[in-house]
């Protein structure tokens, strides 16, 4: 199989702090169809998909818009990240070669691996199907070993004929390289096979801290690993060990907020509202510049009611993200309850003027509010 660039996940963690003063370049946002609507990510996501061959920078652009309408979503990130690389392919090139440090060390190069291992942290299993492309376009041709025929089924969604090859290429070589169980675990969630993936996962986790316990000289860091680990949990409906498995994250990496976000969701869910406030407040001082978060730490606040930290929260959110709907809903709702009826009808008509068409309810919803307000 063509070389793939391997990089630990701690790497990409440093890669993204080092990475937050850095700008990603911004994009004028994209003319789409008419009949598309232009307040719901995946339809910029979708262009982005089908310019991404022969128009990486229109693409980077649809991605680019895309990521601003839904913050809380991986795969722009994921898709970001290619359609920059697809744009230079000499660059590329010297990339996955990993041996010029000029390369390594651009601000770019470092602003766009951040956007990768953010899409990773958000969603461990999030599809990156579309690194096909890149690979696609270096020098020499596909193999036909078990990892290139797995990774080809994995891009092009074939999934259960991608498990059959990853299944393959575990067996003959998972025990020196134990990181292609993840792209077995990867496949599996593709299929939705839930409880082989977790055993992947598992596995993997259990091979890492052998080789840890042999030898002194390097550590692969894995809370990425525990919140997918936690996220299968959660889906095979085991709440408690989803909640263990993201705390085992924590011990790696106190400072890894998805993890705090999790938690906090997870809080919600059971109706502990006082765990998912703390939860969502520690990730909030961890990531104060993901508006996601904001908007998560300004929903518990306003829960608990505490009413001027939660607007500040989720004000804060809008002002990172001025594109993001479910902040100004938000910001609207409690305006609402605390009888501030002129506020409150901004605040919805601002959350209309954003809202995706999928989003029915919500914007049915506040018209009504906004109705009601005005007599």
């Amino acid at each position: 199989m063509r070389r793939i660039l391997v990089a630990s996940l701690l790497v990409l963690a440093l890669a993204a702090r080092d990475a937050r003063a850095q700008q990603v370049e911004r994009f004028p946002r994209p003319q789409l169809d008419s009949k598309a609507d232009t307040n719901d990510w995946e339809a910029y996501f979708d262009y982005g998909v089908k310019l991404i061959k022969d128009r990486p920078s229109a693409a980077e652009a649809g991605f680019y818009w895309a990521q601003r309408l839904a913050p809380n979503r991986a795969e722009p990130l994921v898709a970001h990240w290619v359609a920059f690389h697809m744009r230079d392919y000499g660059r590329w090139e010297r990339y996955v070669k990993g041996d010029d440090p000029r390369i390594t060390n651009d601000p770019q190069i470092v602003a766009h691996d951040s956007l990768r291992w953010r899409a990773r942290a958000r969603n461990p299993f999030v599809s990156e199907g579309l690194v096909y492309y890149l690979y696609d376009a270096l020098p020499g041709y596909w193999g036909d070993d078990a990892a290139t025929r797995g990774f080809l089924y994995y891009s092009g969604a074939k999934f259960p004929q991608a498990v059959d090859a990853y299944r393959i290429d575990v067996k003959h070589g998972a025990r020196k390289h134990p990181w292609k169980r993840w792209s077995l675990a990867q496949a599996l969630v593709g299929a939705r096979r839930f409880p082989e993936a977790l055993a992947q996962v598992d596995s993997l986790c259990a091979a890492l801290d052998s080789a840890s316990a042999r030898t002194t000289s390097s550590y692969e860091s894995k809370e990425v690993l525990d919140l997918g680990a936690a996220m299968l949990h959660q889906v095979l409906g085991d709440t408690a060990e989803a909640r263990l498995a993201a705390e085992r994250g924590l011990t790696e990496n106190f400072a890894f907020y998805p993890a705090h976000t999790f938690l906090g969701e997870l809080a919600r869910s059971s109706r502990d509202m006082e765990g998912a406030l703390r939860e969502f407040e520690l990730a909030a001082q961890l990531a104060p510049n993901d508006a996601a978060v904001m908007y998560d730490y300004g929903s518990a606040l306003a829960f608990r009611g505490q009413i001027e930290p939660a607007l500040a929260a989720m004000r804060k959110a809008t002002a990172l993200e001025p594109y993001y709907a479910l902040p100004w809903l938000g910001i609207a709702r409690v305006l609402d309850a605390t009888h501030d009826a002129e506020g409150a009808r901004a605040a919805y008509q601002a959350y209309l003027d954003r809202a995706p068409r999928s989003s029915a309810r919500e914007i049915a919803a506040a018209r009504d509010r906004i109705a009601a307000l005005a007599r």
